[in-house]
Formats: C-alpha cells, sequence, structure tokens
C-alpha cells in the first residue's frame, strides 16, 4: 500500500515537472536576466512617459504633473506622497526614480513589468504597491486598464 502510494506521487510529481510551464508565462522576447535588473516586459509603447506626484495630509490634497523626479530630501514630514508614472516602458525613467527615492532594484524590475498582478509590499521607508490603472474612455464610455 505504502509502495502505490509512493508511486503515485512520484508519478503525479514527474508529470508537473514535465508541463510545458514556458506556455503560461507572458510572451516577452527578452532573454532571462539577473534580478533587480530594469528590462520593461509589456506591449511595444512609444508614448510620452507622463509623471505626477500627488500628497496629502488630513488636511489638504495636492497634485502636481512634474517633468523631473522629486529627491527624497524634498519630501515634508507629515505628508503622504504617491508618484504615478504612466510609461514605464521607459527604463532609464524607471532606473533614475530608483535612485532618485532610493527604490530596491526588485522593485525597479517589478515596475517595469506590466503583466505583474497586483501586488503590495511593505519595506522599511516605504509602501509598494502594483495596480493597474482604471482610465474612463470618454469616446467609447468604457473603463479600461
Amino acid at each position: 500500500m505504502i509502495k502505490e502510494t509512493l508511486r503515485t506521487i512520484d508519478e503525479g510529481l514527474t508529470r508537473i515537472t514535465n508541463l510545458n510551464i514556458s506556455r503560461l508565462l507572458p510572451k516577452t522576447g527578452k532573454v532571462a536576466s539577473v534580478p533587480g535588473t530594469v528590462t520593461y516586459v509589456g506591449k511595444e509603447k512609444d508614448e510620452t512617459v507622463k509623471m505626477s506626484l500627488m500628497s496629502y495630509t488630513g488636511s489638504e490634497y495636492s497634485e502636481e504633473n512634474i517633468t523631473s523626479l522629486p529627491q527624497i530630501s524634498d519630501f515634508e514630514d507629515g505628508r503622504v506622497y504617491w508618484l504615478n508614472i504612466t510609461g514605464v516602458h521607459n527604463e532609464e525613467i524607471i532606473k533614475k526614480c530608483g535612485n532618485a527615492l532610493g527604490l530596491h532594484p526588485l522593485v525597479l524590475e517589478d515596475i517595469a513589468n506590466t503583466t505583474h498582478r497586483a501586488k503590495a509590499e511593505e519595506y522599511d521607508d516605504y509602501l509598494f504597491i502594483i495596480l493597474k490603472m482604471a482610465y474612463f474612455n470618454e469616446d467609447s464610455r468604457v473603463i479600461e486598464v
């Protein structure tokens, strides 16, 4: 009985390891690289990168479109900041963002990979959240991701 159970488990594991896992993963056309390498993964784009910085306290909110990345020293204590970057296909912008804000290399890798599911990670000095941004298309009257 035990030998038969072990044989069944072994056959199941063999079937699992023989699955073609690569067919389930998104096709990027890029070769695997060292973890922490910033490599854009997603639909090919050439649009201009747009950035906005939102900040708020318990009593006030501000939002501004920005053209250069803020430094950590620019942030005030007691405020919450949200940096929104539309156009993460520009790897250089992502790297500059990481340097300016002191982001972990694996966070930068995740930012450049648009195939990620939503997730949140807590670091010592910041929260990292991946979300698909929803937009309302006025012409088609449909919410798009």
